[in-house]
C-alpha cells in the first residue's frame, strides 16, 4: 500500500493513517465475527438447557405417574422426593445463581412433582388406566441432550477465549512489514530513467543520421564504390600488415579491457551491498506485493 503526494510530510501522514485504519478495521471485523460466534453458541446452549429441563420434568412425572393416589406409601415417597429436591435446591442455590440451568431444572422438577402429588380429595377420581410416559425413551433423550450440552459448553468456552484474544490483540492479525516514513527524495519523475531514455534516443538519432549520410553520400569508401569509377581489373587489395609494436598495443588493450570489466563488476557488487536493502526484505516485499 502506498500514497503519492507532492508534500512528503503529508504523504507520510496519510500513509500512516491509512495503515492505522486498515489495522483497526481488521481488528473490528475479527472481533465482530468472534462476538457473533459467542452469541450464537450462547443461544444454542440456552436452548439445550431448556430442552434438558423439560425432559427432566417429564422424567419426574413419569416416575410419579405409576403410583396409586390412595396408597400411603406413594404419598410418603413423593414427599421424600420433594424434600430431597428442595434440599438439593437449597444446597446449589448457595453456589450457583438463579439463572444457572441446574437451579432452573430443579425448580421445574419441584413444580412438576407438586402438581402431580396425590391429593386426598381427588384420589378416588384419578384414572387408573392412564399410561405413563416411556421412561427409558426419556432417559435416552436426556443423555443425548446432555451430551450436546457438554459439547456446546466446550465450544462456548473456546469461542469466549477466542473473543478475549481478539480483543487483547493476541491472536493472528495483520502485521506491518515496513512502517510508512517520510520520503527523502521524490518518487517521480524518475530522473535516472528519463536520462537513460534520453541517452538511448540520442544514440539512436545519431546512428540514424550516420547511416543516412553513409547511404546518401558520394564518397568512395568501399570496393563497390571504387569499381563504379575505374575498371575492376585495375584494382587489387593489399592486406594490412601489423607491426610488432601494433601487436603489443593490441594485447595491452585486451588486458586493459579485462581489468576494467573486473573492476566494474566488483564496483557493482559493492554498490549493491551498501545501497540496496537486504535480500530477505526484498523477498518479503515481493511476496506481499509491496516491492516496486
Amino acid at each position: 500500500m502506498g500514497f503519492e503526494y507532492s508534500d512528503p510530510q503529508n504523504a507520510a501522514r496519510v500513509a500512516n493513517e491509512l495503515v492505522t485504519r486498515i489495522l483497526n478495521e481488521d481488528l473490528r471485523d475479527r472481533t465482530s465475527r468472534a462476538t457473533d460466534t459467542t452469541k450464537f453458541l450462547a443461544r444454542e446452549m440456552q436452548r439445550l438447557q431448556a430442552e434438558s429441563s423439560a425432559v427432566e420434568a417429564k422424567i419426574a412425572q413419569a416416575k410419579i405417574a405409576p403410583a396409586r393416589p390412595a396408597s400411603r406409601t406413594s404419598s410418603d415417597q413423593t414427599a421424600t422426593q420433594l424434600a430431597q429436591l428442595r434440599a438439593e435446591l437449597a444446597q446449589k442455590s448457595a453456589i450457583y445463581s438463579d439463572r444457572n440451568y441446574q437451579i432452573q431444572a430443579l425448580k421445574r422438577q419441584i413444580e412438576a412433582m407438586e402438581k402431580v402429588a396425590p391429593k386426598p380429595a381427588a384420589a378416588s377420581t384419578a384414572p387408573e388406566s392412564a399410561q405413563p410416559p416411556d421412561l427409558d425413551a426419556l432417559e435416552t433423550q436426556q443423555k443425548s441432550i446432555q451430551a450436546n450440552l457438554d459439547i456446546a459448553t466446550q465450544k462456548l468456552a473456546a469461542a469466549r477465549l477466542g473473543e478475549t484474544l481478539e480483543r487483547d490483540q493476541q491472536s493472528e492479525k495483520l502485521e506491518v512489514i515496513d512502517q510508512p516514513t517520510q520520503p527523502q527524495e521524490p518518487f517521480r519523475p524518475n530522473r535516472p530513467k528519463i536520462a537513460g531514455i534520453a541517452a538511448v534516443l540520442a544514440l539512436m538519432f545519431g546512428g540514424g543520421i550516420a547511416v543516412a549520410s553513409e547511404l546518401l553520400g558520394r564518397a568512395i569508401r568501399r570496393n563497390s564504390d571504387l569499381y563504379g569509377v575505374v575498371d575492376r581489373e585495375l584494382v587489387i587489395s593489399i592486406p594490412y600488415i601489423y607491426t610488432q609494436s601494433e601487436l603489443r598495443q593490441r594485447r595491452k588493450r585486451i588486458w586493459l579491457s579485462v581489468v576494467i570489466i573486473v573492476v566494474l563488476l566488483i564496483g557493482l557488487a559493492a554498490a549493491a551491498y551498501w545501497f540496496l536493502p537486504p535480500l530477505d526484505l526484498i523477498i518479503a516485499k515481493a511476496q506481499v506485493g509491496l516491492f516496486r
